[in-house]
């Protein structure tokens, strides 16, 4: 049995992940370290925030764990009690809505300064919307921080949808996102890709029956990513292009794994 038919189960979910070897339609695209590199941004505006408030600084190895936990969907006014804890500071109900609200007034100025697409992502994104359509699929609040920087870096024209967390019921792993992004598409769930550099990236879309890739550019490693069940997993968006232009139609080894 091939990868893409083969049944997987993802959180007590049993399904038949039937992938068509039709021509692939769209591109569903993770935002956050999938297309632009935002790690900096976020562990700059938190420890901003922080410092503002007389808490202490995150190190980046604490501020990475911190991305990790939010991979499970726990949310800033859980997990930063528990890690300032073991810094051995206690902070009240009051103080971590202070430091959340302080980091959603600093975060735009500098997300827009220091959140960046490598000039080989652009010239991927710039192929794959000569093929395919491309959307957006973010667990952002909101699409103006996503405009801003595709206008920044001249790519706005290339995405005909952009799909937040304000637009669906859930977000990923919940397939609601990408079935949002694919009915506003025009485009069957069986003829999309989806591509992210996190597990709930890949657990989302072969819920969705999409075929899924993996591009260890963040904080999971290709193995965790394989291990979440991506199809394939690559380094980065470029080799995602490279691959999916090349061999578009299933017809090379590459994408015979994927049948």
């Amino acid at each position: 049995m091939s990868l893409a038919s083969k049944p997987i189960n993802l959180a007590g979910l049993h399904l038949e992940a039937k992938m068509s070897t039709a021509a692939i339609e769209a591109v569903l695209l993770d935002f956050d370290n999938t297309l632009f590199n935002s790690l900096n941004s976020y562990f700059t505006a938190l420890n901003e925030s922080l410092s503002r408030q007389g808490l202490p600084r995150l190190s980046w190895k604490t501020f990475l764990h911190l991305v990790r936990v939010s991979e499970s969907n726990v949310s800033l006014r859980r997990s930063l009690p528990q890690v300032l804890r073991a810094l051995k500071r206690h902070v009240s109900e009051e103080e971590v809505e202070k430091v959340i609200e302080c980091y959603k007034e600093v975060f735009p100025a500098v997300d827009v300064d220091l959140t960046y697409a490598p000039p080989s992502r652009l010239r991927a994104l710039q192929s794959l919307a000569s093929r395919f359509k491309i959307g957006i699929v973010t667990a952002r609040p909101t699409k103006e921080g996503v405009e801003a920087l595709l206008r920044k870096f001249n790519v706005s024209e290339l995405v005909e949808v952009i799909v937040t967390a304000r637009d669906a019921p859930s977000i990923k792993p919940s397939v609601d996102q990408l079935l949002i992004a694919v009915e506003r598409l025009r485009v069957e769930p069986a003829k999309c890709v989806m591509v992210g550099d996190s597990p709930r990236d890949v657990e989302a879309g072969r819920r969705a029956g999409m075929l899924t890739i993996g591009v260890a550019s963040g904080v999971w490693s290709r193995r965790e990513l394989m291990m979440a069940g991506a199809h394939v997993v690559v380094d980065d968006l470029a080799e995602v292009a490279e691959k999916l232009l090349s061999e578009r139609g299933f017809s090379s080894p590459w994408a015979a794994a994927l049948r």
